[in-house]
């Protein structure tokens, strides 16, 4: 099966089709091709990866906790042809994640805060699924989760997914977003597109938070540090800082 398309995205598969399939540029495609033919050589292994967690107690109710979350996992390579540097996704994401602990320790809160850097996110969300299934705290006792994925391109939006399933927590937000008034918010409902959403399945509240419609280019080998929109990631570190401490109050 050949998909002729206008941009190529790449995705780590999670299994072996019995069926080849190609996606293919438009622009690269013979006007007038009659017949293709292939040689694919392919193997599958398995491999074992960790998540990384970190805890911040909080100052006088460190029974609960706040998650932030993200995945360090990134689509890899190619063989020795062709590398994904992952800056957007999700480089972007962890650095989110490591300035809000370098911030919160500074600026303890009254809950805790446990940071998380999952793995195998691009293959189906794995970490956060084991995560969900062996907590290594009373999950139940999750005061909010925020999940950053691609949080340094983005020139149109913040969209917070979960914020129509959640919302007095949205107008929250919404309310620091327009006292800081740096950007647009926006919202829509849950869906298993980020390490959100197991956790979420369990009863935790929270959002996932990414930049929308950015130039960064998704899923590509062109997903360079170089590129990355920082006065994007400056909005939603500004924006999850202030939300964070409100709900802490």
């Amino acid at each position: 099966v050949i998909f002729l398309v206008n941009n190529l995205v790449f995705s780590s598969p999670r299994r072996q089709e019995s069926l080849p399939v190609f996606d293919v540029k438009k622009t690269s495609w013979p006007e007038k091709a009659e017949s293709v033919s292939y040689r694919v050589e392919s193997s599958f292994e398995e491999v074992q990866t960790n998540n990384v967690l970190g805890l911040l107690p909080g100052t006088s109710k460190a029974d609960s906790f706040f998650i932030l979350c993200a995945h360090y996992d990134h689509l890899s390579a190619l063989g020795d042809s062709l590398y994904f540097p992952g800056a957007n996704d999700n480089a972007s994401g962890v650095g989110m994640i490591l300035s809000m602990a370098r911030y919160f320790k500074q600026n303890p809160l009254r809950h805790s805060i446990l940071f998380i850097a999952f793995s195998g996110e691009e293959t189906g969300l794995v970490g956060s699924k084991f995560f969900a299934e062996h907590p290594v705290l009373d999950i139940g006792k999750a005061r909010f989760l925020i999940n950053f994925d691609m949080v340094a391109s983005g020139k149109e939006a913040v969209m917070a997914v979960g914020g129509e399933d959640f919302p007095d927590y949205f107008n929250m937000l919404n309310t620091v977003n327009d006292s800081l008034n740096i950007g647009t918010l926006r919202k829509r409902k849950n869906v298993p597109n980020g390490d959100h959403f197991p956790i979420l399945e369990k009863g935790v509240k929270g959002f996932f938070l990414y930049t929308d419609k950015g130039t960064q280019p998704y899923h590509s080998f062109r997903d360079i540090y170089d590129t990355l929109e920082w006065e994007d990631f400056l909005y939603v570190y500004k924006l999850s800082k202030a939300f964070i401490e409100k709900i802490d109050r």
